[in-house]
């Protein structure tokens, strides 16, 4: 798995998923940017957060991302239950 911040590419590139012949491409933060080229003139470029995986690796980037979204549940359930009870006293 490969991480890159900030990558300047297309708006076709800019996709949330894209899948390749032997790499699967994650985009997130995906933004425009308004930029002046050489001749000053202004142009849009789009910027993105890159994900990069392996078909080999997707199983294991899986499972930890479950893991994650399964203990951040977890912590929203029990903050749901906090302010539950502070709002109907326990009841």
């Amino acid at each position: 798995m490969q991480f890159i911040q900030n990558v300047h590419g297309s708006e076709q590139a800019a996709q949330p998923l894209i899948i390749d012949k032997d790499t699967i491409y994650i985009h997130t933060n995906i933004r425009t940017e308004q930029i002046e080229d050489i001749d000053s003139e202004p142009r849009t470029e789009w910027v993105y957060d890159e994900h990069q995986f392996s078909f080999d690796e997707i199983p294991q980037a899986l499972l930890q991302i479950t893991a994650v979204q399964t203990q951040e549940l977890q912590m929203q359930r029990e903050c749901i239950l906090e302010l539950s009870e502070e709002i109907y006293g326990g009841a």
